[in-house]
């Protein structure tokens, strides 16, 4: 018989697999809130989690070329661009997912995105 606490739970945080249980685990770090024999006093901030967030979801930059340089090669505008979404997260609470979505859902994704736009 595999007695191995990890075999219940599929694509769940590493963390998980460290519970708490007094015939399997005896030594883990983590609560386990399918224990039988859970207790809810003395109360506990274990699960408590600080609400704040801070992280750039987005940012722009663009730049224009002086007229007086475009005039030389006879163009009306040269801007160059660059966009990024989600490019920094600053501070997150969670070590092991994403602060704005579930545990078992892809993280944003960071995305890039250079350009230059040239009008003649």
């Amino acid at each position: 018989m595999n007695n191995s606490i990890s075999r219940t739970f599929a694509s769940v945080p590493e963390i998980w697999g460290d519970i708490y249980d007094p015939i399997l685990n005896p030594t883990g770090t983590m609560p386990n809130p399918n224990w039988e024999a859970t207790s809810l006093s003395p109360t506990s901030n274990f699960w408590k989690v600080s609400s704040f967030r801070m992280r750039l979801a987005s940012l722009q930059l663009n730049y224009s070329l002086p007229k007086a340089w475009l005039e030389k090669v006879k163009v009306s505008n040269v801007r160059v661009y660059a966009t990024a979404l989600n490019p920094y997260n600053f501070y997150n609470p969670y070590s092991y997912r994403d602060s704005d979505t579930a545990y078992d859902v892809f993280p944003n994704l960071k995305t890039f995105s250079f350009g230059l736009n040239v009008t003649f």
